[in-house]
């Protein structure tokens, strides 16, 4: 298989939303057999969270409107994938159904309470709508759900971690979490999701 890491700049992202349309070069990486990586890093400043509905309430009613933040990152993330699913059916049909990684990255930096959680259930609670898309039925993808670790913890807010990071191997300190049958299960192969979504991985 080939890995395809599209190069584009954060306009050209905004745009894939605002205009609801890509680069037609892209059209080409769109075959049958192909599988796609969504990557989300976790507590990401970058991250825009949802409407607090409740919130937003209570600052109309005083009179004092919040600053506006942008479109959320999840309503900007569905709509991504609602334009590879409506490319993928325009070019290969609705038989094939391509497979989707949704990895959260950086996951050594969720809490630890919450690391016994798969990272379906954190995914539930931070991103509820991409979440719901990625559950449902006629979305038109064979989604899988990853937490991601590349170093196996924190290397910027843990100085005891970094000094052991120092003195290990580092080709075999990162892991993957995923959901299983059993529960949630832990590998050292950080490329599980990018295998499973080119069906390397069962």
């Amino acid at each position: 298989g080939t890995l395809v890491v599209p190069d584009a700049t954060g306009e050209l992202w905004l745009d894939l939303y605002n205009k609801r349309e890509w680069p037609i070069e892209w059209d080409e990486l769109v075959t049958m057999n192909c599988g796609s990586v969504l990557f989300i890093c976790v507590g990401s400043p970058h991250n825009v969270p949802a409407l607090d509905w409740i919130a937003c309430e209570r600052f109309y009613r005083s009179g004092v409107l919040p600053k506006p933040t942008g479109v959320p990152t999840q309503v900007m993330l569905v709509e991504w994938l609602q334009i590879l699913q409506s490319i993928t059916r325009k070019k290969i049909g609705y038989n094939y159904t391509p497979r989707l990684s949704v990895v959260l990255t950086a996951w050594d930096r969720v809490s630890d309470d919450r690391k016994q959680e798969s990272p379906q259930d954190y995914l539930e609670t931070e991103f509820p709508l991409l979440a719901q898309f990625v559950r449902a039925g006629a979305h038109g993808f064979d989604a899988k759900v990853f937490g991601v670790s590349v170093v196996g913890g924190d290397l910027e807010l843990d100085p005891a971690f970094y000094a052991e990071y120092l003195r290990s191997e580092p080709s075999g300190t990162g892991y993957a979490v995923f959901q299983a049958h059993t529960g949630v299960e832990r590998s050292t192969d950080v490329l599980m999701p990018i295998n499973w979504a080119l069906g390397f991985e069962t």
